[in-house]
């Protein structure tokens, strides 16, 4: 669930400000212009945050998970990452050896 949530709402479920910091009247033009969309003003989209919040957090350790999720990189960048990083050779040498290839052949992951 926390997964597709975060494919659905992006990071704004661990970025929303509280509700004195929307209240805060020396911020509130910034609040009111980066946080309004379309009908919906910057009250009511946090509003709706909170509660899609609420509702997939049922604790502190919810939260810091939720945190961890959605401030951070998503799970398949940083999968990808290790992934073009990891060092193949190994593979690809189990890969000759198994079929039986010349040494001369390139395997590559493309």
């Amino acid at each position: 669930m926390a997964h597709l949530t975060r494919e659905l709402v992006g990071g704004q479920l661990a970025v929303t400000p509280d509700s004195e910091t929307f209240a805060d009247p020396a911020i509130q033009e910034y609040v009111d212009k980066y946080y309004s969309v379309g009908e919906w003003s910057a009250k009511e989209r946090g509003k709706l945050l909170y509660f899609a919040r609420d509702l997939l957090n049922s604790s502190y350790a919810g939260h810091r998970t939720t945190f961890e999720l959605f401030a951070q990189s998503p799970p398949f960048a940083q999968q990808m990452s290790v992934f073009n990083s990891f060092d193949m050779e190994a593979q690809r040498e189990m890969v000759r050896k198994a079929a039986d290839l010349n040494s001369a052949i390139t395997v590559t992951n493309q």
